[in-house]
């Protein structure tokens, strides 16, 4: 895995793990997967603003650790 970006154009305007968004995380979501049938919550990030890996980047770490754990616990039983 690569170093995270410094910097990106969405500053603090990343949707993280629903830190700042407005209602529920899944309103977001559904938004975001189907906005042709889910209306915009307020406060909706861009794609954009998702897709970046100084968001995604976080959520990666914290699943790479979460599995790495998991492998350990699997090799003492």
């Amino acid at each position: 895995m690569g170093p995270r970006p410094v910097s990106c154009p969405h500053r603090s305007d990343h949707p993280g793990a629903g830190d700042g968004l407005g209602g529920a995380v899944g309103a977001h979501l559904a938004h975001l997967c189907a906005p042709e049938s889910f209306p915009e919550p307020e406060g909706a990030r861009p794609l954009d603003a998702w897709a970046c890996p100084r968001n995604l980047a976080p959520v990666a770490e914290e699943w790479l650790e979460s599995m790495e754990q998991w492998d350990e616990e699997a090799d003492e039983e």
